[in-house]
This record gives structure tokens, sequence and C-alpha cells, in this order.
């Protein structure tokens, strides 16, 4: 049996690196990774990996479009970590959308999307916070372009019952 084909976007991350890792070690998958830029530490832990390297702008469809060519699995973890409040939060919320809209259009078998907890605050009041936790809005960048993604998610979800 071929192995899965999977791509990770947040792959230079903490995160999304040792997923890259595992799944690249670990057998079964063929990984690629998308990169924004070859530079930074996340990129050097990557190269010692089997994985394909896939210099595009997750914000531009067309180039997209042919990184998510004969998948079986998206990984999204993309944030943006740079830049004005405006290109972070484009970064985090277009990107989001952009692999739903392009995985959904090419029948990717599964889109896993990676948010954060600090949705629902920095500290919640919750002994046990779920998915159904309530989101706390906040003034963070990070946090409510998270926020916003996870709506994105949450819409295309809804488009395919």
């Amino acid at each position: 049996m071929p192995n899965k084909k999977v791509l990770i976007t947040g792959a230079t991350g903490f995160v999304g690196n040792r997923l890259a890792e595992r799944m690249a070690l670990g057998g079964g998958y063929d990984v690629s990774v998308l990169i924004h830029r070859f530079s930074g530490p996340g990129l050097a832990r990557l190269a010692r990996l089997p994985v394909k390297f896939l210099a595009v702008d997750i914000l531009d469809l067309e180039a997209l479009e042919t990184a998510i060519e004969e998948l079986d699995l998206i990984v999204h973890m993309a944030y943006g970590t740079s830049g004005s409040d405006t290109e972070r939060r484009d970064v985090t919320v277009s990107s989001t959308e952009n692999i739903m809209r392009l995985g959904l259009a090419k029948k990717v078998d599964k889109i896993i999307h990676f948010s954060t907890a600090a949705v629902h605050g920095i500290n919640p009041q919750l002994s046990i916070v779920a998915e159904n936790a309530p989101i706390e809005r906040s003034a963070d960048v990070y946090r409510e372009s998270k926020i916003e993604a996870e709506k994105v998610v949450e819409y295309f979800h809804t488009v395919l019952d």
C-alpha cells in the first residue's frame, strides 16, 4: 500500500516541526512542508528529514493550488508571525480559507486545522476546556485571528453538512 501524501503548513514552528518529524520518520507518510522563507531554526531542523519543501505563498491561491495536488491529508498550522497586525491576521485567516477552499475542491480526504486553546481565554474559569467552551474575545491579534480562522473552518464544515 502506498504512503499517504500529507502537506503540513506551519511546519517550521515548534509543533509543526515535531509533527513533520514524527510523520516523516514514523512511516506511512510522504510529507511535504509549505515554507515561506529559507531560513530559521525550524527550517534547519526540517532539513535533516526526508520531506519535500514547497516554497509557496500560502496567500497565493494559484501557487497553493499546485501544492495541493493528489493529497490525502492537509495539516494546517500556519499563522502570521511577522508584519503589521493586519498582515498577521491576513496570513492566519486567509490562509485557512485558502486551505479549506482548495482542499475541498481537490477532494483531499482530511483537513486538520490547528487552532489554540487561547481562543478560550488566557486564564479560563472552566476546569475543563473543550471545543464547546465559550470563546473569549481579545485585543491580541493572534487570539482574534485564530478565532476568525476557526469561524472559517466552521463555515466550510457547515457547507459540507
